[in-house]
């Protein structure tokens, strides 16, 4: 979805340049967008120490449980990583998308 977003801001930038439209207003949107992407880095920061915890009592079940529910624990960890690090990476790479959208619409408007 953020990349339609940027598609969109550019999309806007372009209009903007072709009507004549006053160029501030084609920078609000990527800023929007880049507080919105901060506030979202904020909440996976805060969510940081929640995933700790998860793991640490994963981890702690996963060695004094019963050998059937070992494994069950085990896969699910894994899988909860797994997303873990994929929503941190997809996060970053929009960051920087959006902050080079930002840097591209700054220049374009000077």
């Amino acid at each position: 979805m953020l990349g339609v977003v940027i598609g969109a801001a550019r999309c806007e930038l372009a209009l903007a340049l072709f009507t004549g439209m006053p160029q501030v207003m084609t920078l609000s949107p990527t800023r929007g967008f880049v507080f919105l992407l901060q506030n979202f880095g904020e909440d996976i920061e805060a969510h940081r120490e929640i995933m700790q915890n998860l793991d640490r009592t994963g981890t702690y079940l996963k060695y004094f449980g019963r050998k059937q529910d070992t494994v069950y624990i085990k896969n699910l960890l894994i899988s909860i990583k797994l997303r873990w690090k994929k929503l941190v990476r997809r996060a970053d790479e929009k960051g920087r998308l959006l902050q080079q959208a930002y840097k591209e619409d700054k220049r374009v408007s000077q």
